[in-house]
């Protein structure tokens, strides 16, 4: 759900952060728009090949299902 919140709600709203008028003054250009979900999806890019050598090498399988679960 969160996944979705963050997705779907910038870019309802894309047209209100572009316009100076309608949101008190704070313009976003195209670049500083897509510049959000970059922010967002970069971690999403790096933190699984961390928490994958976290869990194998120094945690232990075992820990990890019992966490996840």
């Amino acid at each position: 759900m969160s996944s979705n919140f963050f997705y779907d709600i910038p870019s309802s709203v894309s047209h209100h952060l572009m316009n100076s008028t309608n949101n008190g003054g704070m313009s976003f250009s195209i670049l500083q728009y897509n510049l959000l979900f970059s922010i967002y999806a970069f971690p999403n890019i790096i933190l699984p090949f961390v928490s994958g050598i976290l869990i194998d090498k120094i945690f232990g399988l075992n820990f990890g299902i019992i966490f996840f679960s």
